[in-house]
């Protein structure tokens, strides 16, 4: 009776712990391996009600909400937080894209832009990614073009459909051409066609021609 009673009381015990060992392997199953994530800046998330690996983790498939939720926290936190925010936000830029998180900085307010180039400069001395430390406009030139209101290029083709960011496509690139019309005659070969010689103009004037000797009258023999 005794043995029933502790093997009970033990698996009162366990179970909970089991579970809350399942939790903590979710959590951090969603976070990404290769971003540095501050635990300052968690419990800064965690007061804010900001559920920052769950985003961070989406923002790092390219989804430009999330790349825009991610980015927009730099509003919120200061400080250490705040290095710590722009070390995961440095590092997670060759994760979700160049040119994806450039896209979502174009849309942020000035303020904010100004906000992200000071950190993530900073974070450039923290982040332990020796390739992250070069110049930005090195290893990342549309986030460098977009931090400084610069253009970006042509939208690559290989945006993922259901990132969002393939909307802004036409506005970027222009309409795209008509499919060519397969009825229409094919052009000639421009190495079959013979030159043309352009003829004169009818009212053109006949060049002046010096006028022939007038013939002279014979002189008679003198007496």
């Amino acid at each position: 009776m005794k043995n029933a009673f502790l093997a009970s009381m033990l698996m009162l015990l366990i179970v909970p712990m089991m579970e809350v060992g399942c939790q903590n392997t979710e959590s951090a199953g969603a976070k990404p391996l290769d971003i540095e994530v501050s635990p300052a800046t968690l419990k800064t998330a965690e007061w804010a009600d900001f559920k920052y690996n769950e985003i961070l983790a989406k923002a790092a498939t390219g989804d430009f909400k999330a790349i825009q939720q991610f980015l927009e926290f730099h509003s919120i936190v200061d400080g250490s937080d705040a290095l710590g925010h722009g070390v995961s936000c440095l590092e997670l830029i060759p994760v979700a894209g160049d040119f994806q998180v450039a896209r979502v900085i174009q849309t942020l307010k000035p303020n904010l832009r100004k906000l992200l180039s000071e950190r993530l400069v900073l974070a450039q001395g923290r982040t332990k990614k020796t390739e992250l430390q070069k110049p930005l406009q090195e290893w990342a030139p549309d986030v460098w073009a977009a931090l400084n209101g610069k253009p970006l290029p042509v939208v690559p083709d290989s945006i993922a459909v259901g990132s969002g960011l393939n909307k802004g496509k036409e506005a970027v690139n222009g309409p795209a051409a008509p499919p060519a019309d397969s009825t229409a005659a094919p052009a000639a070969n421009p190495s079959q066609i013979s030159p043309t010689v352009p003829a004169p103009p009818k009212d053109a004037a006949a060049p002046n021609k010096p006028a022939p000797p007038q013939p002279q009258p014979a002189q008679k023999p003198k007496q």
